[in-house]
């Protein structure tokens, strides 16, 4: 904000969706990077993101976006307890994120719908589970033996994502099509 930036882009909530189906987020998230008061649940959440477009109100001039969350996972029909729970998540965060947009007035980037479309016709693999360390081997591919995103999400089977969490580059240009065009307006 010490910026004075004219525009501000806002995504949260993914790591609170992640929190609420795999414990081991939660405590990885809860217990080791951040102190919270409370384990994430949607209604702080909602309170959380009221906070952030308060304050970004009050300390700036900016426009402000808020993004709804891209899909967990690559597979809208699975019957995998873990991934029905992320898409109903991602699902109910996202909503409440449009909402939120319209109640404060501000812009709305449309994340969810746009990549649940793309998966939609094309589904790919659930998120049943979530561990940490493949994502360390994937950050040495990356970084050491230089393989791109797009690469490393098709060595672990993925689409849309690099590990069915974090985008890969054609999940990427979704998004930075949408954040471009709200720059752009």
């Amino acid at each position: 904000m010490a910026t004075s930036p004219d525009r501000i882009f806002v995504l949260v909530g993914a790591n609170d969706v992640l929190a609420m189906v795999f414990p081991n987020v939660q405590r990885f998230l809860g217990g080791f990077m951040k102190r919270h008061s409370q384990d994430p649940s949607f209604e702080w959440f909602k309170e959380n993101l009221a906070a952030i477009v308060a304050r970004l109100r009050a300390e700036t001039r900016a426009r402000i976006a808020l993004s709804s969350l891209g899909p967990i996972g690559e597979a809208p029909e699975s019957t995998d307890p873990n991934q029905r729970r992320l898409n109903d998540l991602v699902a109910q965060f996202s909503a409440a994120i449009k909402q939120a947009a319209e109640q404060h007035g501000t812009d709305y980037i449309p994340f969810y719908e746009r990549l649940s479309a793309e998966i939609a016709a094309s589904p790919g693999k659930a998120l049943t589970k979530f561990r940490f360390l493949p994502i360390y081997g994937d950050t040495f591919r990356y970084f050491v033996l230089r393989k791109t995103s797009d690469e490393i999400g098709a060595a672990n089977g993925w689409k849309f994502h690099v590990d069915g969490v974090h985008l890969n580059r054609r999940g990427g240009m979704i998004l930075a099509g949408l954040v471009q065009d709200f720059l752009d307006y």
